[in-house]
Parts: structure tokens; C-alpha cells; sequence
């Protein structure tokens, strides 16, 4: 009797087993998460391109108006009054 009992939990255990690792593999919890993390990953590293690619022009535009005063004339503010 012992063994017919142990035989049954033992596949039960299994049946569990299996049903969990099916239902985790095959709703999309996996791609899911890689795709999130794929994501973070890339969205992160566009950010910073784009900071530095706009951090650059700045630089740039500076850069010319600063060795170039002459195209570029102080404005005289107008006093209302």
C-alpha cells in the first residue's frame, strides 16, 4: 500500500511542477521581462546620446558667438517711461 500511495504523490508533485514551469513559460512572463529590461537598456542609452549630442551643439553655438563678437552686437535694452 506505501508504495501505491507514494506513487500517486510523486506524480502529483509532478503534474504540479509541470503546470507551474507551462504556465510560467507560456503566458509571456519571460519575454516580458527581457523585453522591459531590453527596453530600460535602450530608452537609457538614447537619453544620454541625445544629451550629449545636444550638449555638443550647445557647446558649439557658444563656441562661435564667442569668437565671433562682431556678428554678434550687445542689444541696448529700451526703458519705458
Amino acid at each position: 500500500m506505501t508504495s501505491r500511495s507514494s506513487e500517486v504523490n510523486f506524480t502529483k508533485n509532478y503534474t504540479l511542477l509541470y503546470l507551474y514551469l507551462y504556465l510560467f513559460c507560456c503566458t509571456g512572463l519571460p519575454s516580458l521581462a527581457v523585453g522591459g529590461a531590453a527596453g530600460y537598456v535602450a530608452g537609457y542609452w538614447i537619453k544620454q546620446w541625445f544629451t550629449r549630442r545636444r550638449a555638443n551643439e550647445d557647446l558649439a553655438v557658444w563656441d562661435y558667438v564667442a569668437t565671433h563678437p562682431e556678428d554678434f552686437p550687445e542689444i541696448e535694452r529700451k526703458i519705458s517711461g
